[in-house]
C-alpha cells in the first residue's frame, strides 16, 4: 500500500513535472513503473505511437510512426497523443485511431525522413542545403508542401517552399503562374502581373 507521502508525490509529478519522480528510493513501486529497468529513461518517452492511413493505403495496413520527437514537433500528431491517457497494466499510452491523411503515402514519406534535417532557410540558403526536394520534380513538391501545410509544419514547408522558389525562376512568366493557378491579364501592357483566377458565376 502507499504511504500518503508517496501518493502526494505521485499525484504532484502527475501533473506538474515528472522530476519529482527522482526523490523516490529506487526501489519504490511507483518509481518502478514509471522507469525502465536502468531508472534513466521514463517508459513514457520511447512508447509513444500513431498510426496514419494515406489515401493510397490499405486500411488494414497503417504507417507506423513511433519517432517521439517527430510526434512531438508535428502539431497534428501532437494533438492526437495524450501521455497521460495511460494503460496501468503496460505504463503505454492507449492508442488512438489511426489519423487518415487525404494525401499519397509517398509524400508523407518525404517528409518523415527528411524532417529533422530541413532547417529553415536563412538568407544565405542553397538549394544544396535540401538535396532530396532538389531532386524532386515541381508537381512532386507541390503535394509535399501541401501535405506539410496540412501538418502544420511550418519550417518544412517554407523549405519546400524556398526550393519551388528556385526551381521556377528558370521558367517562363506563363509557365510559373499555370503551376500556380493563377493567371496573365491580356489586358495590362505588363504580362508579369498575374491575377488569380476567379470561378465564373453560373
Amino acid at each position: 500500500m502507499l504511504d500518503l507521502f508517496s501518493l502526494t508525490i505521485f499525484i504532484f509529478s502527475s501533473f506538474v513535472h515528472p522530476f519529482f519522480i527522482y526523490f523516490l528510493p529506487k526501489s519504490h513501486t511507483l518509481k518502478t513503473l514509471f522507469f525502465s529497468r536502468n531508472y534513466s529513461t521514463p517508459l513514457l518517452m520511447h512508447s509513444l505511437e500513431i498510426q496514419l492511413i494515406f489515401k493510397d493505403s490499405d486500411v488494414n495496413d497503417p504507417t507506423v510512426i513511433d519517432d517521439s520527437d517527430l510526434i512531438k514537433k508535428v502539431p497534428v500528431f501532437a494533438r492526437s497523443v495524450n501521455p497521460y491517457n495511460l494503460d496501468w497494466k503496460t505504463m503505454k499510452p492507449v492508442k488512438t485511431e489511426p489519423l487518415k491523411i487525404k494525401f499519397p503515402k509517398e509524400a508523407g514519406e518525404f517528409i518523415f525522413a527528411n524532417f529533422h534535417n530541413y532547417k529553415y532557410p536563412e538568407d544565405d540558403a542553397k538549394l544544396e542545403d535540401y538535396p532530396k526536394a532538389n531532386e524532386k520534380n515541381l508537381e512532386e513538391l507541390k503535394i509535399i508542401i501541401e501535405l506539410a501545410n496540412f501538418l502544420e509544419c511550418d519550417d518544412f514547408r517554407k523549405c519546400i517552399g524556398f526550393v519551388i522558389a528556385k526551381k521556377l525562376e528558370s521558367k517562363t512568366a506563363q509557365e510559373i503562374v499555370d503551376y500556380l493557378g493563377l493567371e496573365c491579364d491580356p489586358n495590362d501592357l505588363d504580362d508579369s502581373w498575374i491575377h488569380p483566377k476567379f470561378e465564373e458565376e453560373s
